[in-house]
């Protein structure tokens, strides 16, 4: 599990860090405290060791890192971190999709989102599927 901050993004949210531009990388931004924040991250962190496909995973803390989240969040951003948590993905540096907690589905089926399984799922389809972009990314 890697740890990214400020430094490690550009301007455009590109991933700078060495190891972490090459391939597909999952990325949380959290706030510790948050208490939706701190159910998730243990399912995030199980997630990183049930996934198959070699994705890596990373934490932003967003209290720690206001520089990445103010660019995350900022007006060129597409895909707007403004609550926490987050989970997105990158393929080779670049931003490729976020995980959505689509609010019209079914209770049984938004119960599940923050499952380890289902960040595990989404980790391994990283570049096999179509980005899913919506009003709730």
């Amino acid at each position: 599990m890697y740890t990214l901050c400020d430094e490690n993004f550009d301007d455009a949210l590109n991933i700078i860090h060495p190891e972490l531009s090459q391939g597909d990388l999952v990325v949380m931004w959290q706030r510790p405290g948050c208490p939706h924040c701190d159910i998730m991250k243990p399912e995030f962190e199980k997630a990183d060791r049930l996934t198959t496909a070699g994705a890596k995973f990373a934490i932003v803390d967003i209290r720690q890192c206001p520089g990445a989240f103010a660019k995350a969040n900022g007006p060129m951003s597409p895909y707007k971190v403004a609550g926490v948590p987050k989970v997105v993905s990158y393929s080779n540096g670049k931003y490729f999709s976020t995980y959505v907690n689509n609010p019209d589905a079914a209770p049984e089926i938004r119960a599940g989102y923050r499952k380890a399984a289902d960040i595990a799922l989404y980790a391994d389809t990283i570049g096999t599927v179509e980005p899913v972009q919506n009003q709730y990314a």
